[in-house]
């Protein structure tokens, strides 16, 4: 499963690629095009969303990739003692962590995803697919949101417990 979970936000990264070019089409040249706004090349605003999608993918993978090197001082979490005590514990720290990183990435190009699909939506004259604006900002967008906070919290309180409860055994 270790090796699913790393490679599983690849999923709607790729789907999320592949829309971008199937839908690249239908959207008119410039977007955003309201009363106060001259609006922004379809051009530009496909090159400066790669751009951020990309380098948050960039980002996440490259602490997932370094995790394991990274010094003792650059690992902050509770328990920080036990964790770091032996190499067996901390190779489990490594693991949790990255899984912390796995998640983030997963929700977040699913988020983006939900992103792009709603400009789409907007912007195109008779957009393919038409997802309800309800739907798609709360289950697409606030949902994966919300998933990667209660992840990241419940690793963290997971974390402390495990070691607060061996240490007070020790005591």
């Amino acid at each position: 499963m270790k090796h699913l979970s790393s490679v599983l936000w690849f999923i709607p990264a790729a789907v999320h690629v592949a829309y971008i070019l199937a839908t690249y089409s239908h959207l008119p040249l410039v977007l955003g095009i309201n009363a106060q706004s001259k609006g922004i090349s379809t051009s530009f605003f496909i090159i400066e969303w790669a751009a951020v999608v990309g380098l948050a993918c960039i980002f996440f993978g490259i602490l997932h990739v370094r995790l394991p090197r990274l010094s003792d001082k650059m690992l902050s979490v509770p328990g920080k003692q036990y964790w770091l005590s032996n190499k067996e514990r901390k190779a489990e720290l490594i693991d949790r962590l990255r899984s912390i990183t796995e998640t983030i990435l997963l929700m977040l190009n699913i988020f983006f995803l939900a992103v792009y699909q709603n400009i789409y939506q907007t912007n195109a004259t008779r957009p393919v697919i038409s997802i309800p604006s309800k739907v798609l900002i709360t289950g697409f967008m606030v949902a994966p949101l919300i998933l990667i906070l209660v992840n990241i919290l419940n690793q963290l309180r997971i974390m402390a417990r495990e070691s607060t409860k061996i240490i007070d055994d020790k005591l």
